[in-house]
C-alpha cells in the first residue's frame, strides 16, 4: 500500500529542510578583518596641515581606508623622541583628530577589529614629523629589529650575532650614516662601527652567556642625530 503524504505536510518539511540547511552553511566563524590602508599623515613626510592649537601644538587628523569586515579601529601613536605611546584612540570612524607637539617625530598604525571575532589585523607603521618652526629635520630614529629586546640568541659559527634595524629615512632626504653602539654596559658606550645609511645591519662578536646592549644613531649630512631606543639580549 502506498503511503500518502498530505501536500501541506510535505511543504512544511521542505521549508524546515531549507532552513536547517541555510543555518548549517552560516554557522561557521565570521571572516577576520583585513588590515587598514593608511593614507595620512604619509610615511616619511612632514605634516604641514595641522591646525594650530597653541604655539607648541597642532591638531592633526589621521586618516585611513575602511578595512573589510571591520567594525572598529584602534589608532596607536608613538612619540619617537621619547619612544612612548601617546594614547590609543578607539573609534568606528576612519579618521581621528589628535593634538600633537610641533616639531616632533611620531609613528602610527591602526588595528582593525570586529565584534564577532577575536581576530584583528594591524596596518604597517608609518612615521612623520609634525611641522614646527624647523627649517631642517633630524632623521627618524631607527627601529631595532633583531635581536629583539630581551631575547636569548645563539651566536653563529664565527661567534657573532647580526644586529639588524630599519629606518623611515629623513624628511630632508639627506640621511648619511649609522653609528652602531654595542657593549655589555647599559647604555652602550662603545661605537663599534660607523657605516653608510644604505646598510642597516652589522655583525658583532659575542661570548656565550653574555648580556649585551645596543643602539643605533642615524646621522644626516647636516650632523643632525636621532637615537634609537636601547635594547638588550643574552647569548646562549
Amino acid at each position: 500500500m502506498k503511503k500518502y503524504t498530505h501536500p501541506l505536510a510535505a511543504g512544511i518539511l521542505l521549508v524546515l529542510f531549507i532552513g536547517l540547511n541555510a543555518c548549517s552553511k552560516s554557522s561557521g566563524p565570521p571572516p577576520p578583518p583585513s588590515a587598514p590602508l593608511l593614507t595620512f599623515p604619509q610615511e616619511s613626510s612632514e605634516c604641514t596641515t595641522g591646525v594650530d592649537q597653541s604655539a607648541t601644538t597642532s591638531q592633526v587628523t589621521f586618516q585611513w581606508q575602511a578595512a573589510d569586515n571591520a567594525t572598529a579601529y584602534a589608532l596607536r601613536i608613538r612619540n619617537l623622541n621619547t619612544n612612548l605611546n601617546l594614547q590609543v584612540i578607539n573609534t568606528t570612524s576612519t579618521t581621528a583628530p589628535v593634538t600633537l607637539q610641533k616639531g616632533v617625530p611620531y609613528s602610527w598604525n591602526v588595528t582593525a577589529s570586529n565584534t564577532d571575532t577575536e581576530e584583528t589585523a594591524t596596518s604597517p607603521t608609518w612615521a612623520f614629523y609634525n611641522a614646527g618652526s624647523e627649517t631642517e629635520y633630524a632623521p627618524f630614529p631607527p627601529s631595532l629589529a633583531t635581536p629583539a629586546s630581551g631575547a636569548t640568541v645563539s651566536a653563529d659559527t664565527n661567534g657573532q650575532v647580526l644586529l639588524d634595524w630599519t629606518t623611515s629615512g629623513d624628511v630632508d632626504g639627506d640621511l648619511w650614516e649609522f653609528e652602531v653602539r654595542f657593549s655589555e654596559s647599559n647604555p652602550p658606550t662603545t661605537v663599534v662601527n660607523t657605516q653608510s645609511a644604505g646598510i642597516s645591519e652589522f655583525p658583532v662578536a659575542v661570548l656565550s652567556g653574555g648580556l649585551y646592549h645596543w643602539q643605533i644613531i642615524a646621522i644626516d649630512r647636516q650632523g643632525n642625530r636621532a637615537e634609537s631606543p636601547i635594547q638588550g639580549f643574552r647569548v646562549q
